[in-house]
């Protein structure tokens, strides 16, 4: 991507957060009335043959049978519910990283300088081979190629150290508590995606989760305005400027 053509895309973000928390307070709706279920689970025929042998389908019946069947394929929605929940906890704390990536990588595209603690060797800082300068064929493309890799190396780490970069960075901190928030949800994304724990509904706050990241999101966005950047908010996320 060219330099000219580089922004931070906040309407990409914002509508996948808005989208993935939204499809699952339709599924938990659907799953959590007893009544929508009632009136699926009376769709459901049941393969069966009849006294000539030939295949039909017959509806559930009362029978002890059917009833343990029900109660099965209730508890298997609920285990569905449970297991959506603990994925979109580890969905959020895939847009953690690359939220704050595409944020980073816009910074370093515009501000090239601020590159030399992230490339390089970690002893030789600031430092890449000539040979490697002299692949590109333009100084763009080596930039956008630099920027990606710093944005990398910055938003690797533990949350608390990549919030604490971008502090450094920008000269401006994440609010204390959203630092809190945002440490926590990569913290229960971790035990979920590494130790293979699974929360119940009750020890998941999704809406807390992606209400989070839609203020970080926010603020990055005034931080990228603050500092004179490009960057594109076609959901209005940002409050609007006042004209002087």
């Amino acid at each position: 991507m060219d330099r000219k053509e580089a922004y931070f895309d906040l309407g990409k973000w914002h509508g996948a957060l808005i989208f993935s928390s939204g499809e699952f307070t339709d599924f938990r709706a659907y799953v959590e009335n007893a009544d929508a279920v009632d009136l699926h689970m009376s769709s459901i025929k049941l393969l069966s043959a009849d006294e000539d042998g030939n295949v039909t389908h017959r509806a559930l019946s009362d029978s002890r049978l059917s009833t343990a069947w029900i109660e099965k394929y209730r508890g298997s929605l609920s285990d569905s519910l449970t297991m959506h929940a603990n994925m979109l906890i580890v969905t959020a704390g895939a847009y953690f990283e690359n939220i704050v990536f595409d944020f980073l990588q816009n910074y370093f595209t515009h501000k090239p300088k601020a590159l030399h603690t992230f490339i390089g060797g970690e002893d030789n800082p600031g430092h890449i081979k000539i040979s490697e300068v002299f692949s590109f064929d333009t100084l763009g493309d080596l930039t956008t190629e630099l920027a990606a890799r710093g944005a990398s190396r910055a938003s690797d780490g533990p949350p608390d150290k990549i919030l604490q970069r971008i502090k450094t960075l920008t000269g401006v901190e994440i609010p204390s508590d959203l630092h809190r928030q945002i440490v926590e949800l990569v913290l229960q994304r971790n035990t979920i995606a590494h130790e293979i724990k699974r929360y119940p509904l009750d020890k998941l706050d999704i809406q807390g989760a992606y209400n989070a990241l839609e203020e970080l999101l926010r603020k990055l966005g005034l931080i990228t305005r603050g500092l004179g950047l490009p960057i594109y908010d076609p959901g209005n996320l940002l409050p609007k400027t006042v004209k002087q």
